[in-house]
């Protein structure tokens, strides 16, 4: 076998690129190329095992660095297609003082009774991974998951859970957008910046949940010029100078709408539980890197779909703390982008990153070189592969044909009926003498045509218009 063909399927993991365009990119250059079969052959056999050992002893080595020290995690869950029905899904456990991805769990829908609940057991396995190695956690940062949050005050009391200020904040102003769509309550409109820009507020000044939610209900009295707080305890005064603004009016239509929105009991216990100092923002960036290399537009099979989340792992971990890019001159270098959620209005700086390393990709490289001078036959390192990769989840097929005999494809195709018997446009069938020709105007389209109300194509006894009629073949 060519060390290219070894490097080739190796790279197109590293990359997030697909077999297919590759090759079809080689077959429009006239490049002689592998052959698809074979690539995905040395992809199962030798790609996808290089990958999974490079990552797990990069995954031991640094949940050997936190053994037996208390560590703040931040967890959330991808799946892998767009919509509420994924078939796999990917939780990644985020250490927030180091900054880097300690654990990623794939799970099949088919696993758990649907695909709402892949992110409870996804959370649970990484929990468990933790504490298999003695690891120990202090808090977790998540979205508003219910079946988390219930999860995490009934079995792991002892775990503070707290919510990322962005899901909260976002999640509102969605509400407030919708609600201001009614005229009766554009009113409101020019608060929805203070009121998203509030929840940052209170998530950052506040230590406690009670002041939390003192500093949460003054926005009330705020928004209608009342400064001081009648039966607030820790917050009972706004911080600010005079300011003029339009003011709501307290009792109008648009205030009991805003009043009952921003003080419902879910609301609250939200506020109540936003994590002053950790968020899940590199969570979300590490989703946007899994976007590229395992795209959710493309269907990639469980290993192959592991693989491509640990490369995201190490590319990840390499290059999370990269340094703020700098001139010749030793300036700081910043970007300017327009954030879509102000749609245009405000610009933004942000500071420009150094380049990243690919440090990894040579690793894995190596172990591939490795696996094939180990293994030099496909048929031992399929061997190989079956001993090192877990076992692939029984899919929705599997679990239905249980002690069932599958029916032959012959069967199937015997048995198929379309719900459309009818043909949408006549059929070419012999036309009978008694039939009346047509003298349509128009061309033929309806059933006000005799030949159409018959079901047989118009033929040269018609008297329509051969240029308009849509009845011939």
């Amino acid at each position: 076998m060519p060390i290219f063909h070894l490097l080739l399927a190796s790279g197109i993991l590293a990359t997030g690129m697909e077999s297919a365009k590759v090759l079809r990119l080689f077959n429009s250059l006239k490049i002689p190329n592998v052959k698809r079969r074979e690539l995905s052959n040395i992809l199962k056999n030798y790609g996808i095992p290089a990958v999974y050992e490079v990552w797990q002893k990069e995954q031991s080595a640094r949940l050997k660095e936190i053994e037996g020290k208390p560590v703040v995690i931040a967890s959330d869950m991808r799946v892998d297609s767009p919509g509420h029905c994924g078939l796999l899904g990917s939780g990644s456990t985020l250490d927030m003082g180091r900054n880097i991805i300690l654990d990623t769990q794939i799970i099949k829908s088919t696993e758990v009774k649907n695909s709402n609940a892949m992110e409870l057991e996804s959370l649970k396995r990484q929990l468990k991974c933790l504490e298999d190695n003695k690891v120990q956690v202090t808090k977790l940062v998540t979205d508003r998951h219910t079946q988390v949050s219930a999860y995490m005050a009934n079995e792991k009391p002892d775990v503070e859970h707290s919510y990322d200020v962005w899901h909260v904040a976002k999640g509102e102003k969605k509400k407030l957008t919708k609600l201001v769509k009614k005229k009766k309550f554009q009113s409101i409109k020019p608060w929805i910046g203070s009121i998203v820009n509030h929840i940052y507020w209170v998530g950052d000044s506040s230590k406690a949940a009670d002041e939390r939610e003192e500093k949460w209900r003054s926005i009330l009295n705020h928004i209608v010029n009342v400064h001081k707080h009648d039966g607030h305890k820790t917050f009972v005064e706004c911080l600010h100078g005079p300011l003029e603004r339009e003011w709501l009016k307290q009792g109008s239509a648009a205030y009991k709408k805003i009043t009952e929105m921003l003080t419902r009991p879910r609301l609250i216990t939200a506020i109540r539980k936003l994590s002053q100092y950790h968020q899940t923002s590199g969570l979300e960036a590490k989703h946007a890197l899994d976007n590229v290399l395992a795209s959710k537009n493309i269907y990639h099979p469980y290993h192959s779909l592991s693989a491509r989340l640990y490369y995201s792992n190490l590319h990840y971990n390499e290059n999370s703390n990269r340094k703020q890019a700098t001139t010749v001159d030793g300036k700081l270098r910043w970007v300017i982008s327009y954030p879509k959620a102000f749609k245009g209005e405000k610009a933004v700086a942000k500071p420009l990153k150094e380049m990243p390393t690919y440090g990894y990709v040579e690793l894995i490289l190596n172990e591939v070189v490795h696996l094939r001078h180990k293994y030099p036959t496909l048929k031992k390192a399929k061997v190989h592969a079956n001993e090192v990769l877990p076992v692939e989840p029984k899919s929705l097929v599997e679990q239905y044909l249980a002690g069932k005999d599958r029916p032959s494809k012959e069967q199937v195709v015997a048995s198929r009926k379309s719900r459309f018997s009818k043909p949408a446009l006549p059929v070419n069938k012999e036309r009978e003498s008694e039939i009346k020709p047509c003298a349509c105007k128009g061309k033929c389209a309806t059933r006000k045509c005799d030949c159409r109300g018959m079901e047989v194509m118009c033929d040269t006894k018609c008297k329509c218009k051969i240029e308009k009629c849509i009845n011939r073949e």
